[in-house]
This record gives C-alpha cells, sequence and structure tokens, in this order.
C-alpha cells in the first residue's frame, strides 16, 4: 500500500534506491479529508442550496496540497538526481492521469447526453485542456472547473509534481530561500490580485478563481509542506535513538503513549482553534472584510489560514505513536486512504448522475448524504482496483519496454477484484444506496399524492371515514345496489405503498361458516400509483345471501 494517492509511496522511488518507512496514519488522515469533501457536496445536495460547509471543502482540499509537498519529500529527498527526473515525472503521471481520464469521460459523456454543455469550439478546448490537466492554470472564469470539477486540483497538483525537482534539487542543503522565493511569488501575486479588485469590482470573479485554483499562488500550500518535511527529516537524522524518543521505533511505553495522544490533540486544537476564527463566525474574518480585504479574506475561509496549522499537524501524525494515530493506522483506514484519491474523483460524477432525480423529490437529506457516500466508495473501490492501480503499473511498465509486465498487470484486475471482496462489496453499496434511493422516492410520491387528495376532497366538499386494511389500502366509502341478479357492491379505495396482496371477498351464515367466496382479486391494485384511488365492483348472487349472516371484504395472499 502506497502512503498517499497522488503524492508519494515507496513503490513510485526510482530504480536501485532504498525504500522509506511508511506513514500509516497520514495515509488514514487523507480519507477523512477526502470524506469531508464529499460529504459538504452531498449535503449542498440534499438540501438542494450551499449548507455554509464549503470551508470545510475548501481547506480539506488546502490539507492535500500540504501534505503532497510533505510526502514527496519524505520519499524523493536524498534520492532523486537530475537523472532520474524523467522517471520520477512517468511515476507522477501514472499515478494521476488513468483514473482522471476515465472521470472525465464520464463526466463528459453525462453532460452531452444531458445537455449541460453545448458541444462547440469552446468546449472542445475545455475538454483538451482537462484532458491534459492543465484547465487550472488558464486564467478564464469557469475554465478550472469545466467538466469534472473536482479535477481542478489534480491538475493544481500535476504543476507542484513538475516544479518539485528544481524546488527539491535546489534547496536539497538550504531550503529556507526556496521557501521563501514561492512565498513571495504566491502570496506577492494574492496581494497584486486584492488591489486590483479593489479599484475593480468586475474583477473580483476572476480573482477569486486565479486565488483558489492556481497552481503559482497554491504553491504556498505545496513548498509549507516540503519545508516540513525536510524539517523532519532532519530531526529525525538527528534525534538520538534512546528510550521514549520521538525517533524511536520500537514499541511506545504507556508514558509515550499518553504524551503522543495529548500532543495530537493539541494539534487537532490548533487546527479546530485556527479554522474557526478564520470562518465567517471568526474574528480574523471579520478584521478582513472592516479592511475590505475580501479577497484575502476568501484565500482565507478556502484554506489559506490552515496551511501552517496543516504543516503542524502533518508533522504532528508523522512522528505520533499515540491513540488516533494508531486509530488512523488501522488497516482498513490506510485501505480507504489509499482509495481516497478514487473517491474523490468520482463523486462529482455520482452527485451529477443523481441530480436531476432528486431535484424532482424533497428525500430527507441524511438519505442523501448516505447515499451519495456509499455509491461514490462503491465505484471507488471498484475504479482503485480495476483503474488506478493496474493502469498506474501499465504506463510506467510501458515506459520502460517492459510490455510483459504491463499486460500481466491487466490480466490480474478480474481476478484482484473478486479475490479481495471489492467486487462484491462496491456492488452491494450501489444496489443498497439506490434501494433505499427507490424506497423514499415511492414514499415521495406517496406523500404527494395523499397532499392532492385532501386538497380534492376539501374542494369536492367530501369527507371520508378511512379504515385501514392490513396496510394494503384504505377504505374511504362502500354502497350497495340491487341488482336482478343479486346485490353489487361499489367501493372505494385509496392504495397504500405496500400493497401486494389480493382482495377477497366471503359470506358467512349465522354460525360464521363461509357459504360464499368468489376468485381471490389480484389485479385490482395492479396498475394503480400508491395514493391513488381505485373503485372497486363484484356482486354477490343473491341465492348466496342467506337470511342472517355477513359480508367480509379483506385481502389475502394468493393461494
Amino acid at each position: 500500500m502506497s502512503v498517499n494517492r497522488q503524492v508519494g509511496s515507496i513503490k513510485d522511488l526510482p530504480s536501485g534506491t532504498p525504500a522509506v518507512a511508511q506513514l500509516d496514519a497520514l495515509t488514514g488522515l487523507r480519507f477523512f479529508a477526502a470524506l469531508a469533501v464529499l460529504f459538504v457536496h452531498a449535503v449542498n445536495l440534499g438540501i438542494r442550496r450551499d449548507a455554509g460547509y464549503e470551508q470545510w471543502a475548501a481547506s480539506a482540499v488546502s490539507f492535500f496540497f500540504v501534505l503532497s509537498g510533505f510526502i514527496l519529500t519524505y520519499v524523493y529527498s536524498e534520492r532523486l538526481t537530475w537523472n532520474k527526473v524523467p522517471e520520477y515525472l512517468v511515476a507522477r503521471w501514472a499515478r494521476i492521469w488513468p483514473l482522471h481520464v476515465v472521470c472525465l469521460c464520464c463526466a463528459a459523456t453525462l453532460f452531452m447526453s444531458r445537455g449541460y454543455l453545448p458541444w462547440n469550439l469552446e468546449t472542445l478546448w475545455r475538454f483538451v485542456t482537462n484532458l491534459l490537466l492543465v484547465q487550472s492554470w488558464i486564467t478564464i472564469v469557469g475554465w478550472p472547473f469545466s467538466f469534472n470539477g473536482p479535477a481542478w486540483s489534480i491538475s493544481t497538483e500535476l504543476g507542484f509534481y513538475l516544479a518539485f525537482p528544481l524546488l527539491l534539487l535546489a534547496g536539497r542543503r538550504r531550503f529556507w530561500p526556496v521557501l521563501a522565493v514561492v512565498t513571495t511569488i504566491s502570496l506577492g501575486w494574492l496581494a497584486w490580485l486584492q488591489v486590483r479588485c479593489s479599484f475593480d469590482d468586475s474583477y473580483w470573479a476572476l480573482a477569486s478563481e486565479i486565488g483558489y485554483c492556481n497552481p503559482l499562488i497554491r504553491g504556498f500550500d505545496f513548498v509549507v509542506g516540503m519545508a516540513t518535511g525536510k524539517w523532519f527529516l532532519w530531526q529525525r537524522q538527528n534525534e538520538p535513538k534512546t528510550a521514549g524518543s520521538w525517533g524511536e521505533s520500537s514499541r511506545a511505553s504507556a508514558w509515550r503513549w499518553c504524551r503522543d495522544t495529548l500532543v495530537e490533540v493539541l494539534g487537532l486544537g490548533v487546527v479546530a482553534a485556527v479554522a474557526w476564527a478564520a470562518s465567517r463566525s471568526g474574528g480574523l474574518h471579520a478584521w478582513l472584510v472592516e479592511r475590505d480585504w475580501l479577497l484575502v479574506d476568501y484565500w482565507s475561509l478556502c484554506g489559506g489560514s490552515l496551511v501552517l496549522p496543516f504543516a503542524l499537524l502533518i508533522w504532528v501524525f508523522a512522528w505520533s505513536r499515540g491513540a488516533f494515530a494508531q486509530l488512523l493506522s488501522q488497516p482498513l483506514l490506510v485501505w480507504l486512504g489509499e482509495v481516497s484519491f478514487a473517491l474523490y474523483l468520482v463523486q462529482n460524477v455520482v452527485i451529477r448522475l443523481f441530480d436531476p432525480w432528486l431535484a424532482q423529490f424533497s428525500l430527507p437529506a441524511s438519505v442523501i448524504v448516505g447515499a451519495v457516500i456509499a455509491t461514490s466508495l462503491g465505484l471507488a473501490m471498484l475504479l482503485h482496483l480495476s483503474v488506478e492501480l493496474p493502469f498506474r503499473s501499465v504506463l510506467r511498465e510501458c515506459a520502460s519496454g517492459q510490455w510483459r509486465r504491463a499486460g500481466r498487470a491487466l490480466v490480474a484486475v478480474p481476478g484482484n477484484l473478486l479475490s479481495s471482496g471489492v467486487l462484491l462489496t462496491a456492488v452491494g453499496l450501489v444496489i443498497a444506496s439506490i434501494g433505499v434511493l427507490r424506497v423514499e422516492v415511492a414514499s415521495e410520491k406517496y406523500r404527494r399524492q395523499l397532499v392532492r387528495n385532501e386538497v380534492v376532497e376539501e374542494l369536492n366538499g367530501e369527507k371520508y371515514q378511512r379504515i385501514e386494511f392490513d396496510r394494503e389500502a384504505s377504505l374511504l366509502s362502500w354502497s350497495s345496489e340491487e341488482r336482478p341478479n343479486g346485490l353489487e357492491f361499489t367501493l372505494l379505495w385509496e392504495v397504500q405503498p405496500t400493497a401486494a396482496r389480493g382482495r377477497f371477498v366471503h359470506v358467512t351464515d349465522s354460525t360464521g361458516k363461509i357459504v360464499f367466496q368468489p376468485v381471490l382479486e389480484t389485479d385490482l391494485f395492479k396498475n394503480a400509483e400508491p395514493g391513488e384511488r381505485v373503485t372497486d365492483r363484484f356482486r354477490i348472487p343473491r341465492d348466496k345471501l342467506p337470511a342472517e349472516g355477513r359480508i367480509g371484504v379483506g385481502f389475502s395472499p394468493p393461494c
């Protein structure tokens, strides 16, 4: 298992380099960051508006960028040379591009089939820039979020991948000049955009996208992560290997466990405190707004204020052996962290797939959120094992001329899906999600129909006394009429969602013995929707009507 989906892992090292220890707690932490993004988008879908949690999703992306710089530095520091840069670039491209192409094509097919995007020259160019993963580099409003919206961050990440060898090799011995230069460029451009917006309100839309998406500005996040990685490696190399030291690799003692857990809580507390201060209810937000620094405030809300706290948190969990680190290092959470890249990319396709269907019905937000998360997770599992992992190997092996190994990686996909149980789990999650949605949609249709029925009753001055029959239907009214050959009954039913059995009629004598029972009526509600009203007529022959007896109506399953 790799340390990080978008960033480094042991498998991504250039050939002939020694392995590095995996940081499982950071991999588990990635899953919760990706889940935060998915949760926010699913909640917005469920309530059909912005829930006000967008800061969570934006900040999680900033966390990814800081973590990316940290892990790449951790993996490649002192191992990457100019001669190995081409191999490094192939490894990075193979990691992100195959899965991106699959999700991009799914999003494009979905949007085109529903008419969300017109097919013209501009759309074609947008698709090409998305295909090449450079959409977030283009300073045109709306361009970074075209097609599969979340992929903008992968485009920004590609910019980091390309710049990383230069940044790492230039700062191999002294990194602070690199940190200073990149920080000056990133925050300097942000300041220039703020000044421009202060004089031209119409520039806001473009400036906010540049500040949020462009690799040059988000490079601050990445280079802070790199600096944290350099600091971590320096500390680990110089930390004395004494009992209870943070560099110790043996089982932590009880006192160290308590100490590390306390440090984890403090790290999480710092992130929470800064996040609150930067939120729309916090003091930092109010301070920036008072000075009309709206673009800087937007950058802060979108994770800029959390870059340094995130770096601290990553450093803490890289070292720690406390309770939270041990929890995040559990195999299931580590594997979900591995899947998080696919989960992040597939979410928009799932949301857009459900969107028009859910827009028609007022379903509970909890049901929609659960269905979107479960479906996205199921598809992410499939994509992780059937696209992300095998095609990463295929591209790398093809680049090195190992065609047979590339073929074996593809042939092994079906067996891996079956032997791991991922196929069954993923299909189960998707089917369960769709099943729950179908049940909720049916219930919503039923509720709407009942409201319409009540309105019609009120307009017509009708008043029915509903008699419920085994949750199959409600009897609204009945009447009888003499006919030459018997007694004809007319019943008005209101169908319930559980209607599945047949309607029976029987006639009993004074002792309760059934003396007449016609054939079970099984097609009465066959074509009726829940809440619909159905008129039911049946006739009892005159010779089957005893002087003293009863006529019974009910529902029972066919024999």
